[in-house]
């Protein structure tokens, strides 16, 4: 069988959903599928997960500015490239004994934050035979690294699959391709774009150009594109040309994992369950970071039936908006008098202290709380209970040529939401969200507006929540339907 070596760098495995997924889906059609990723301190080296054999090295901490990130990319390109060398130099045909780690399931720790951070997760047994390579006996000389990974694939790796970011790992491809082996450059994330966002809106610099370098010759040398919208194939499609096919597999959602059922300890489900009862009569932000469905304070003062909640989830670096959005909630409290109204912040990155902060000093604590990391089970107790949810990025050339998992998200759970005026996310959810232009100078007046409306408009938000969930389905928008193609040009490339 074909073998399979995804590299991910910007995210722990299986905490990037999106790359669980692909995977998961190359496992069912028969591959055989080794990952390398960064791991957190509780996770092992090895393990095997849904048939997939985990390899990991240490995550390095979060960096800090343009050198931290130099440093990151650095240390993760080493340790990727020792771990696919030894990945490549297994020659296991089958296992002599069982792995002692135990493998999980991935309902305990998978996460829906696709191109989110950093998140922590919750192991749980779950018996899989394990086929691990460290039990391979060592290679043969001269034939160990064709003889291959398992005595029934030709090559040790068929194929290098890696995800960007960053974009110089096509390096790793590069060196496996002079032993036959093909490369899938799965663009996840436009990163000229990207740097433009986050650091500088200089299209001179030298970094810029150096990042289209890079992607320019990752287009180059790849034998197949992979690439999550249509906008974003498009701006890599206008500015390079390249001979591999390119297909679009989206960021998806299972909507499987969404349930219509308010969270277990529910006593009036109409009223959203006991998470809605303890988050919105909580009178400070220490709310406990449990899982909703532990949560059974009862509401005090008829808090409940006066608050409203609004979801906020994904990844918190300068890029992501949620400092604009911490200024459009003080409008909303101070300007407004909203205290009717609490925000939950599910998510953590670069900029997590500093917002912590800004909420503090625009004195809006109260009625905002950060979780940090949520897993999927936390993440959908959120989505039963809330009114409606917030997509805060600005507009600049890598938002508006991304598609945000959380449009994904919201549109499967039914919740309407709230975003500024962005290409690619309008194209996928069009009435399902209220839009605000943004670029002016009451772009946060005008979204903390907008959020009032749509609280004050239940008919309007129950509309397009059903809205919502229809197109998700009509549209084809669920993973069932993004695995298809990607097995498709899968099967095209091992083909040729």
């Amino acid at each position: 069988m074909p073998h399979i070596l995804i590299i991910l760098q910007n995210l722990p495995f299986p905490q990037d959903q999106k790359v669980f997924l692909t995977a998961k889906a190359l496992v069912e059609k028969g591959y055989q599928v080794s990952i390398i990723s960064p791991g957190l301190k509780n996770q092992p080296k090895k393990k095997l997960l849904e048939n997939i054999s985990i390899h990991r090295y240490p995550q390095p901490p979060k960096p800090q500015g343009f050198f931290g990130y130099l440093w990151e990319y650095s240390y993760s390109f080493l340790a990727s490239f020792y771990l696919a060398i030894k990945v490549y130099l297994s020659n296991n045909s089958s296992p002599k004994s069982k792995d002692p780690l135990t493998s999980q399931s991935p309902s305990d720790s998978s996460s829906p934050m696709g191109g989110s951070r950093r998140e922590s997760p919750s192991e749980s047994s779950s018996s899989i035979t394990p086929q691990s390579p460290s039990d391979s006996s060592s290679p043969s000389i001269g034939g160990g690294l064709r003889r291959g990974f398992s005595s029934t694939t030709s090559l040790a790796i068929d194929v290098v699959h890696l995800t960007n970011p960053p974009d110089f790992m096509f390096l790793i491809a590069l060196f496996f391709k002079l032993f036959g082996v093909k490369f899938v450059y799965d663009q996840h994330d436009l990163m000229p774009e990207m740097f433009l966002a986050k650091f500088s809106n200089n299209k001179k610099h030298i970094l810029y150009k150096a990042l289209l370098f890079l992607e320019k010759l990752s287009l180059k040398t790849c034998n197949l594109h992979l690439s999550t919208c249509e906008l974003g194939q498009k701006t890599v499609k206008n500015r390079h040309k390249f001979k591999a096919p390119s297909i679009i597999v989206q960021n998806a959602v299972n909507p499987k994992k969404h349930s219509t059922k308010p969270p277990s300890n529910s006593s009036s489900p109409s009223l959203g369950g006991g998470l809605r009862r303890n988050f919105l009569s909580e009178s400070s932000s220490s709310i406990t970071s449990q899982s909703p469905s532990e949560s059974s304070s009862p509401c005090t003062g008829g808090g409940l039936r006066r608050g409203f909640l609004a979801l906020y989830f994904g990844v918190m670096g300068t890029q992501d908006g949620v400092d604009k959005l911490l200024k459009s909630i003080r409008y909303l409290i101070h300007n407004l008098g909203r205290k009717d109204i609490k925000f939950a912040l599910l998510g953590d990155g670069d900029d997590f202290k500093r917002l912590k902060q800004m909420a503090k000093d625009y004195k809006i604590q109260k009625q905002v709380h950060f979780t940090g990391w949520a897993d999927k089970n936390l993440l959908n107790n959120y989505l039963q209970i809330a009114h409606i949810g917030l997509i805060p990025e600005p507009k600049n050339d890598y938002t508006d040529n991304s598609l945000h998992n959380k449009v994904l998200e919201y549109m499967a759970a039914g919740l309407p939401f709230v975003t500024y005026e962005l290409s690619q996310d309008k194209k996928i959810a069009k009435n399902s969200a209220i839009y605000v232009k943004d670029g002016q100078k009451d772009s946060e007046i005008k979204f903390a507006k907008a959020i009032v409306d749509l609280i004050d408009s239940p008919k309007k938000r129950q509309k397009m929540g059903e809205y919502a969930k229809n197109r998700f389905k009509n549209e084809k928008y669920a993973w069932k339907y993004q695995k298809k193609e990607l097995i498709k040009a899968y099967e095209s490339l091992l083909v040729d």
